[in-house]
């Protein structure tokens, strides 16, 4: 008699489309989804050959379910054409089936620049935004009528730590980050009985977040990456691998909805500036004169005399 199979199987059959998928947590979503044993895995990009790659690879990983996993291009950046390009990326995906996608994840973002109060104008807000909320929005839009019924289906949003541990002089990062989270729970009321959540995310170990580094020297790098360990409870920088069980658990826990996951590393709750003076890494002495870091904590680190980058947004793409 063979054994049952109660919990491994709860996504085998599933169409998941991940939006952001080309990379980073989104790519590691995908590889989840994968070893859950989907039918159908889509990711979706905005850079064709990223995409193009980033399917190939997945396809040469779990070469025995190659056919599973496709790609699709979808500008989430070009304003005019947003809600078009998001209704051709739907189309595209469900293939003719209209309740065909289970599980959606959208994890997609660009990398902006923060600014301080007194340098935001209109044009700043909506690019800080437009990927991460308005495009969101429009893509939940229509993505609803294409969801299979019934609490066995699930969109899982993207947000960070912002808008709960906020940062000094950066009040737009608090006011995304708290759009989404508020637009999960209001898409939970209005999806029900399907299930909406948003995994909350510290600094995770991605391409994006090391690409802010090419400027530096190995040692410099290295002390930075103290710097960004030693503000967390583990000691340790999420890794994509890891942060990509919170989306999963979304999908496969038929109880949650409406809820945030946090998967950070325990960063809220560290008391890492303390920390890091007591190893001999204060952030404030780290550079040379003028090139100083933020005193609120292990959200921001300077990168340049002008260019200061939060953790959250290294996170996730």
């Amino acid at each position: 008699m063979a054994d049952q199979n109660k919990f491994s199987s709860k996504l085998r059959g599933a169409c998941i489309l991940i939006i952001g998928g080309s990379a980073g947590v989104g790519y590691a979503v995908a590889e989840a989804s994968i070893e859950q044993d989907a039918a159908a895995i889509i990711i979706s990009s905005s850079n064709a050959k990223k995409a193009e790659k980033s399917v190939a690879s997945l396809q040469s990983s779990y070469a025995s379910k190659a056919s599973r996993i496709s790609g699709i291009v979808c500008d989430l950046a070009n304003e005019e054409a947003l809600e078009r390009n998001i209704a051709n990326l739907l189309n595209a995906a469900i293939n003719g089936d209209t309740d065909r996608i289970h599980h959606g994840a959208y994890t997609a973002g660009d990398s902006p620049v923060p600014r301080a109060l007194a340098d935001v104008d209109l044009t700043y807000i909506k690019s800080m935004f437009l990927i991460r909320a308005f495009a969101l929005l429009l893509f939940t839009k229509h993505a609803r009528k294409h969801l299979a019924p019934g609490a066995g289906s699930s969109f899982t949003l993207t947000s960070g730590t912002a808008s709960v541990r906020p940062i000094a002089g950066f009040p737009v990062l608090a006011a995304v980050t708290a759009s989404v989270q508020g637009l999960a729970a209001a898409l939970a009321v209005d999806f029900a009985p399907a299930r909406v959540n948003v995994v909350s995310l510290g600094a995770v170990n991605t391409e994006t977040l090391w690409s802010y580094l090419a400027d530096r020297n190995p040692e410099e790098r290295a002390k930075l990456e103290s710097i960004m360990n030693a503000s967390t409870l583990t000691r340790s920088i999420g890794e994509p691998a890891d942060v990509a069980e919170a989306y999963i658990y979304c999908m496969r826990d038929n109880n949650v909805t409406g809820a945030s996951i946090d998967s950070t590393s325990g960063h809220i709750l560290s008391k890492s500036r303390e920390t890091r003076q007591a190893q001999g890494l204060d952030v404030n002495t780290m550079f040379a004169e003028g090139d100083r870091a933020s005193e609120q904590g292990p959200w921001v680190f300077s990168l340049s005399k002008t260019h200061i980058i939060p953790l959250f947004w290294c996170s996730v793409f």
